[in-house]
């Protein structure tokens, strides 16, 4: 009897053993901050994926908005109208003549332009919105009627050390300043005391560089400047996003 119980006791294997690594994996925090790290990183593949597909989208729809606004109209921006005014000033240049030993004087006349606003201008804008589709996605895009009118003083430019005979009154003009050409709807045309007188793009590197296009009618009456006047003037608009308006007059009233 005695000499079987050591045999028993070598034959004698549990159940179940202990299996290390799967003790480790549950009772070691190492193991278990890995564990949340995979599980992490599995996670931010799908969540990629989607952040892309959103990315995606909005860039898609940027793009068809601005397809949209480009073929119906973009921002307006309304500067003026302005009275364009010439005159005359003198440069004097001096040469010694070495032959005679004496100065030569000449005198040449340069063109410079006085820009005048308004002494009153009352615009009356009317806007109508709507929303345009292309395939799943839209724009907001209005039509705008504006109403501009207002008053001159005849001008003087006696403050600014400018005589009188020196402005070249006959090739006075007046200029309308804004974006978006394309969206005009309508013929541009400015009454002066009763007198129609047509808008015309005026290109030049000025406009390209600030971003606004100009319009300027054909000359003015000089009688017309000799007193003061009234104007007026309509503007039908397609476009989006925003309107900007100047307020170039003396006292600008908007509605």
């Amino acid at each position: 009897m005695n000499n079987s119980e050591p045999h028993n006791q070598q034959n004698q294997i549990p159940e179940n053993q202990p299996n290390r690594f799967s003790n480790w994996i549950k009772t070691s925090i190492t193991a278990r901050m890995l564990m949340v790290g995979a599980l992490i990183l599995i996670l931010l593949i799908p969540l990629t994926y989607v952040n892309l597909l959103i990315q995606e989208r909005s860039y898609r729809q940027q793009d068809v908005v601005n397809e949209i606004n480009q073929k119906w109209g973009n921002d307006v921006m309304l500067y003026g109208p302005i009275l364009k005014l010439p005159y005359k000033t003198y440069s004097e240049t001096s040469t010694f003549n070495e032959k005679t030993k004496t100065y030569l004087k000449e005198t040449k006349t340069l063109i410079n332009y006085a820009y005048i606003f308004p002494k009153e201008l009352d615009i009356n804008a009317k806007v109508k919105s709507k929303t345009l589709y292309l395939g799943n996605f839209e724009s907001a895009v209005y039509t705008s009627n504006m109403a501009i009118k207002g008053s001159y003083e005849s001008p003087s430019l006696a403050s600014k050390g400018i005589k009188s005979e020196d402005i070249i009154w006959n090739n006075a003009t007046m200029l309308l300043k804004t974006t978006n050409l394309k969206g005009i709807k309508n013929e541009m045309n400015i009454i002066i005391d009763g007198k129609s007188y047509n808008f015309e793009t005026n290109f030049s590197e000025n406009s390209s560089q600030n971003h606004l296009d100009e319009l300027e009618t054909s000359f003015l009456s000089e009688a017309l400047l000799e007193n003061d006047f009234d104007f007026n003037l309509s503007v039908t608009y397609d476009g989006s996003n925003q309107i900007q308006i100047i307020p170039v007059g003396k006292t600008t009233m908007m509605s």
